[in-house]
């Protein structure tokens, strides 16, 4: 689940529902990735595994956060890229589980960005499963 999470918000899903969607779309090629024998899950589903996930704010923050230049940084990228002033997602562990999956993401596209944008690969990830390939395998 956690694949289908991460290439989700990689190509533009903001909840657990638009997880659930980029999965039903894509789901023969997540399939090259991962056998989904009983298919994707439901967004309930997604919902209470990250629900009983129970982060350790000193984890999360390690995980995070490097220095506050970096962190000033990543937010800037988070709000541009992801719209993330925008968001949301507020209940349960929904909110640190979203975080932590958008830098990693973010981590993820930086190692193959070259020159693009970080939009601009996500939004290729989004339409081709190459580049999606490309980032998750880096």
């Amino acid at each position: 689940m956690l694949l289908l999470c991460l290439c989700g918000v990689i190509a533009g899903a903001e909840s657990f529902s638009g997880i659930v969607d980029y999965g039903e779309e894509k789901l023969d090629f997540l399939r090259t990735l991962l056998p989904y024998a009983h298919g994707i899950p439901a967004h309930d589903t997604l919902n209470d595994l990250f629900r009983a996930l129970d982060p350790d704010p000193r984890l999360m923050a390690r995980c995070i956060r490097g220095h506050w230049g970096i962190e000033n940084a990543l937010h800037w990228v988070l709000d541009v890229t992801f719209d993330e002033d925008r968001c949301r997602v507020r209940k349960d562990n929904a909110p640190h589980i979203q975080a932590v999956l958008k830098r990693r993401a973010i981590n993820l596209i930086n190692k193959n960005k070259g020159k693009s944008s970080i939009a601009s690969i996500r939004q290729r990830a989004g339409w081709g499963n190459d580049a999606m390939i490309r980032i998750i395998s880096s």
